[in-house]
């Protein structure tokens, strides 16, 4: 599951740009949730590769919605 941002282009309202902020991955086997977040060419990492302080042990999917939402380290959302 990918959340995407959705928005006019500046100055071009009529035009809208989409870009990948945060990817959710489910891994059957662990029964548990996985956090990705894009580089700027688009390319997946596991959020861990992003911060220091992730330890990876939050596997359900509540849990990974709120760390994108909070997002303290600026990569989702800047």
């Amino acid at each position: 599951m990918t959340i995407m941002e959705s928005r006019p282009v500046f100055r071009k309202p009529d035009i809208w740009t989409h870009m990948p902020v945060a990817q959710f991955r489910y891994n059957s086997n662990t029964k548990k949730w996985a956090l990705y977040a894009p580089d700027r060419n688009s390319k997946w990492h596991d959020y861990i590769y992003w911060s220091d302080s992730w330890d990876g042990s939050i596997g359900n999917f509540d849990g990974l919605l709120e760390e994108v939402e909070k997002d303290p380290t600026g990569i989702f959302w800047g």
